[in-house]
């Protein structure tokens, strides 16, 4: 295996048939440590599971959206039941490499620097950080949001559990620009983003839409952008001076 796991140690508490508690470490390499805990929530039928790995590759293999992704620790809790659940993972410092529905994405938003460097040595990410709650049939994603030195994301949607059909909406914001947003803002709050920052445009609005195998992109400008990417943007930029 690439990620070799070794010295895996596990602790747990069976309760009619499945478990209650869980506390399991292991090793990747020196230094490179993967943690699991399970806790029974008290009161509900609920339980947390939470996650740290400082390799986040392995755990994610096999989800398509994380092809090529490099380097990164990763972060994941959820909260769940035997019908909901209500997630929060979270990747730092890392690199995609290809990544093909982010490759499309670019080329469509005519991105081509970042469409080269992507088939290259990669864009770097500071964050990732996904919510998203699963109820019998959906999967609600309630914010993807990434934020790096060249490029920001930010998406919402949901997925049918059934029919496999992926409906996406996301604006994405080169850097500069949001750079350029942020440092003009005095105050966060009821701001009229295009009067502070002039004419231009911002950034690309898009869609992402259809059966796994066969999705459509569709991109266009926009000039003003939610305040809710600005007040993420702004997190993300206190975030990483306060380190």
């Amino acid at each position: 295996a690439k990620f070799p796991i070794k010295n895996f140690r596990l602790v747990g508490k069976v309760n009619k048939g499945s478990f209650d508690k869980i506390s399991a470490k292991s090793d990747f390499a020196e230094n490179k440590h993967l943690d699991i805990s399970l806790k029974k929530q008290e009161k509900t039928d609920g339980k947390i599971l939470e996650v740290y790995s400082d390799i986040a590759m392995p755990l994610l293999s096999e989800y398509k959206f994380f092809q090529g992704l490099e380097g990164g620790n990763l972060n994941y809790i959820s909260n769940f039941n035997k019908k909901n659940s209500s997630s929060v993972l979270t990747i730092e410092n890392f690199k995609l490499n290809k990544a093909p529905a982010l490759a499309k994405l670019l080329s469509l938003a005519d991105l081509k620097g970042l469409t080269d460097t992507l088939k290259g040595e990669g864009i770097s990410f500071d964050t990732l950080s996904i919510k998203y709650e699963t109820a019998p049939s959906t999967m609600i994603i309630k914010e993807i949001f990434m934020i790096g030195p060249s490029i920001s994301i930010l998406i919402e949607g949901y997925v049918e559990k059934k029919s496999g059909l992926i409906s996406l909406r996301g604006t994405l914001v080169p850097a500069k620009t949001l750079n350029s947003i942020i440092s003009k803002i005095p105050v966060v709050g009821d701001i009229l983003i295009g009067k502070k920052v002039g004419e231009g445009l911002f950034g690309i609005s898009f869609k992402i839409k259809g059966p796994p195998d066969n999705l459509k992109t569709t991109v266009n400008p926009v000039k003003t952008l939610t305040p809710r990417f600005i007040t993420r943007a702004l997190e993300a930029a206190k975030k990483k001076e306060a380190k």
